[in-house]
């Protein structure tokens, strides 16, 4: 019987991050990958940019939910007051 695979918060956390990275992590600790001595910056530079881009974007909150949520509040308020007239 196959022993179950059990993964930890943390590994979670970085596919979650990046499947790729994670994937890369996981072929070098089988021994599958191995790193060149020079590695290749100008791949590891267009990865920085993109996780840069992607906080961003997920950072990111649109005006319209920003208007949602004032008039939720405002909405609550009101409620609030006709209530304790």
């Amino acid at each position: 019987m196959p022993k179950k695979r059990i993964f930890t918060a943390s590994e979670i956390q970085k596919f979650c991050y990046c499947q790729e990275q994670f994937r890369l992590e996981k072929l070098e600790e089988q021994g599958k990958l191995h790193w060149p001595q020079k590695p290749d910056t100008h791949r590891l530079e267009e990865g920085i940019e993109y996780h840069k881009h992607f906080r961003q974007r997920e950072a990111a909150v649109p005006k319209s939910q920003v208007l949602l949520i004032g008039l939720g509040v405002v909405f609550g308020l009101i409620c609030l007051w006709l209530i304790t007239r």
